[in-house]
């Protein structure tokens, strides 16, 4: 069978959109692996994240927690302050003569200011 000339033009051009089509074809095939590794990359950065929003919270709450015990140790703190002053105290802090461990002799505390420079001494001792 013999092809005018009109068809093979036709069949060449027919060929040449074919291949621009599967070039075009390969590009977004490309680029569709492109984004698929992109999604992948964002969905981990965002497990990380959440892990990290996770471990944030935790922190903000062991910390709040902390913070109310301190809080609960500063007012007991200053209760014994406020009653080592008074003439007839509820409580009242004793503590060995000079801070010593051995020592048999024991002292009230007098006034808040004395408690705490003996508190601060001791630990200070411990450190």
């Amino acid at each position: 069978m013999m092809m005018h000339m009109g068809t093979s033009y036709l069949v060449n051009d027919l060929w040449s959109a074919l291949e621009r089509q599967e070039k075009e074809i390969e590009a977004q095939a490309t680029e569709i692996e492109a984004l698929r590794q992109d999604c992948k990359r964002h969905f981990n950065r965002k497990l990380l994240y959440r892990q990290d929003a996770s471990d944030l919270r935790d922190k903000v709450a062991t910390l709040t927690a902390e913070n109310a015990a301190l809080r609960a140790d500063a007012e007991r703190y200053r209760f014994i302050f406020a009653e080592s002053d008074r003439v007839d105290p509820v409580c009242a802090v004793v503590w060995k003569k000079g801070n010593v461990r051995n020592s048999s002799e024991w002292v009230n505390s007098v006034g808040g200011e004395w408690l705490s420079k003996e508190l601060d001494a001791a630990i200070g001792e411990k450190k």
